[in-house]
């Protein structure tokens, strides 16, 4: 149904604070009968003002391509959990563990919402979405940065900034470290990458990314900014063999080098038991305490197939609960390992497939070839800063990723949707005048 032009602005004013709400309370919790983080419940407001306004103006093609999209990038949390249940019943697994690995992948940080929170951006204004959803994190991270200037005045700020980045984070003031929002850096990551490997030559597009680069910069994450570079760079190299390959070959060579990443970080896993880290130590690399940590979350794997895991949330719940360990930090800083531990050989392999090769491959059907590349290089940026870092438990960077994933070429298929419902609409209309007696 055809929007009136006068409510545009109203609608996309009311969702992106609502956007701007989930972005900003990174840490507030709602204590109920079980604890949910704000950012979810906004997630969730997002989700159902989405839904009402479908019935209030019903679009059936893009509703199809937002659900659809957001069911395929959300097999991951399904994956986890199935993963995990029989382990718990097998193990006889304490209720309170289960609980505390339901609560936290389901209650608190649902990954599902996340997802349906950026598709929903997709279906309430097309491809639009994807720069109004970074709208609300600049708001969010520049409001942020204002309180900071605020209390502390511009000058000493940016003082601070520039000796953060002309000495590439090795003098850190007491003021710009206060900028150093993980979460939305790793969010703003994703758009980087996206930004430089589809870029526009309009206006808006360059103060989105002077803005998106002055947030990212505050932060200083450097090892998003090596996963950004190492991203951008196959990346790249992809468009340039897509304007040379046909599109099914290119995809092929996608799939392929997607599997031989994803053994890779089986590999990790399997170095990182065997000490790589502790070697690192040994050599002179300060590893941040790291070293330490995989030592002590060592017992509670093995790298074999009849390794079948301890359930989601198990290692979390170690560090957190219990006095098992006593590690340097408050995370272990390292998905791949906790997913591994928690899932175990076969859920861990299951959990990598649905997140890179069922991404890639619902998203590049029909001979997409830029669409594999663009999800194959989002991807890869988050595999690559969630193997010292702790990306995966943040879901404001899932719906980031989500809607750049979902959000290039959503357009196009909706009109795909808008074809496939017209064609069944007109088979049935003429079955029915096939089989009408009269």
């Amino acid at each position: 149904m055809p929007e009136q032009r006068a409510d545009r602005p109203a609608k996309a004013v009311f969702f992106i604070a609502l956007a701007t709400l989930m972005y900003y309370f990174l840490t507030q919790i709602l204590e109920l009968r079980v604890y949910i983080s704000y950012r979810h419940l906004f997630a969730l407001a997002i989700v159902f003002c989405t839904f009402v306004y479908f019935l209030v103006r019903p679009d059936l093609p893009r509703a199809a391509a937002a659900v659809k999209s957001g069911l395929a990038l959300s097999v991951p949390l399904l994956v986890m959990t199935t993963a995990s249940l029989p382990v718990w019943f097998l193990e006889r697994t304490d209720f309170e563990m289960i609980s505390r690995g339901l609560s936290y992948n389901i209650i608190a940080f649902n990954q599902a919402t996340a997802m349906f929170a950026a598709v929903s951006f997709l279906f309430l204004f097309g491809e639009r979405g994807v720069w109004y959803n970074l709208i609300a994190v600049l708001c969010a991270n520049l409001l942020m940065i204002a309180t900071i200037m605020v209390e502390n005045g511009v000058g000493p700020y940016l003082n601070e900034l520039w000796t953060l980045i002309r000495t590439f984070a090795g003098e850190t003031g007491q003021i710009i470290v206060e900028a150093e929002i993980h979460e939305l850096a790793f969010c703003l990551g994703v758009y980087l990458v996206y930004m430089f490997l589809w870029p526009k030559r309009q206006p808006w597009f360059f103060a989105l990314l002077g803005a998106a680069g002055f947030c990212f910069l505050s932060a200083f994450k450097r090892i998003a900014m090596a996963a950004i570079a190492a991203a951008l760079a196959m990346g790249w190299l992809l468009r340039l063999l897509e304007k040379r390959w046909p599109p099914k070959r290119l995809i092929r060579f996608i799939q392929v080098i997607t599997l031989i990443g994803l053994l890779l970080l089986f590999l990790y896993v399997a170095a990182v038991k065997l000490g790589a880290f502790s070697f690192l130590e040994e050599i002179g690399i300060d590893t941040k305490g790291r070293a330490d940590a995989y030592e002590q979350v060592s017992p509670f794997y093995q790298i074999s197939p009849a390794f079948l895991g301890n359930g989601m949330g198990f290692l979390t719940y170690q560090i957190n609960e219990t006095e098992n360990l006593h590690l340097p930090m408050a995370a272990i800083h390292n998905d791949f390992l906790l997913m591994y531990i928690d899932l175990g050989f076969w859920g861990y392999l299951l959990w990598l497939l649905s997140f890179a090769t069922l991404r890639i491959w619902y998203f590049a059907r029909q001979g997409k070839a830029a669409e594999a590349v663009n999800t194959f290089t989002l991807v890869a940026y988050m595999l690559l800063v969630s193997t010292t870092d702790n990306t995966m438990s943040y879901p404001l960077v899932h719906t980031c990723l989500g809607i750049l994933i979902a959000g290039h070429g959503f357009d196009g298929r909706v009109e795909e949707e808008r074809r496939r419902l017209a064609r069944r609409v007109a088979l049935a209309n003429g079955t029915a005048l096939e089989t009408d007696p009269w």
